[in-house]
């Protein structure tokens, strides 16, 4: 009942049959088709180097990336395309730890061909693109890229910017789950840190979408920006906005009023205007 069959009409008149969900455009998306037995699968590593000169008795290390993980996922019970697009991501900092740099990615691992449908107004052929059940490496490629994601990040507090590489470090050596590790690399600022005054943490995202490969792919590009002041050694305001530079908009914000509870911690958040409008009142023990 999560689906419905609806009878189209192409752009040549041809009536066709779609599946139709009925929770399309909803927040949290819609209920998958089918039946599902998956196994998921993947890899996650911290990539470093040791170096040493003629001067060191020791080896230095050094971090080429906080984090490169691939992962996907294999569906037994589903009639073909049982391989699940792989989602790739890695962190790293650059320019002796001052800036930080995000990718993150998904690539559809199975062939594109293009089949003709029909002719146009001026009797020339016209094809439509269509994902077929041959993987991409039988046909000597590695995919196709239908998700991408690019930021570059920097606090501009010298110690806030340590403890946000400090910060990094950890998640990447952690034990948490892999989503959890591209989350919390990509905002540092998750925790709230009342030991430094202030923060100011400026981040550029760009961002490409092109699920269906008839057409046009989607381009975001927006600047973020996030930090923190302490009002006394226990409180502290948060704020979180930023300016979508296609929409011509500001993007989702949010401001916050912490309280250090020693062992606890409490936080009033606010979401002034934009779809997701909303006030909550957190309390919790901290890590």
């Amino acid at each position: 009942g999560y689906y419905q069959r609806l009878g189209l009409t192409d752009a040549n008149g041809r009536p066709y049959i779609a599946l139709h969900s009925i929770h399309e455009g909803y927040t949290y998306g819609t209920a998958p088709t089918g039946k599902n037995e998956s196994m998921t699968f993947g890899i996650g590593n911290a990539v470093e180097m040791k170096v040493r000169n003629e001067k060191d008795t020791v080896d230095r290390k050094v971090s080429l990336l906080n984090n490169l993980s691939i992962s996907s996922s294999y569906n037994f019970l589903a009639d073909s395309m049982k391989l699940s697009p792989f989602g790739i991501s890695a962190n790293t900092n650059v320019m002796n730890n001052k800036i930080n740099i995000n990718l993150s990615g998904s690539l559809d691992p199975y062939q594109y061909k293009k089949f003709r449908n029909g002719v146009n107004a001026l009797d020339q052929p016209t094809y439509t693109i269509i994902r077929v059940n041959q993987y991409a490496w039988q046909a000597g490629g590695l995919g196709r890229i239908t998700t991408a994601t690019l930021a570059f990040s920097t606090n501009l507090n010298s110690k806030g910017q340590k403890k946000d590489n400090e910060t990094r470090d950890k998640i990447s050596k952690s034990n948490a789950s892999q989503a959890d590790k591209d989350y919390l690399l990509q905002h540092p600022d998750t925790y709230v840190d009342f030991t430094i005054p202030w923060n100011v943490r400026l981040s550029y995202n760009l961002g490409y979408s092109n699920s269906n490969p008839n057409s046009s792919p989607t381009i975001t590009q927006a600047l973020r920006f996030s930090g923190d002041f302490s009002l006394s050694t226990k409180w502290k305001i948060t704020y979180n906005s930023g300016y979508d530079f296609v929409g011509n908009q500001f993007t989702q914000t949010n401001i916050s009023l912490n309280r250090d509870l020693h062992c606890w911690q409490m936080s009033v958040n606010w979401t002034p205007f934009g779809k997701f409008q909303s006030y909550t009142f957190n309390i919790g023990i901290k890590s």
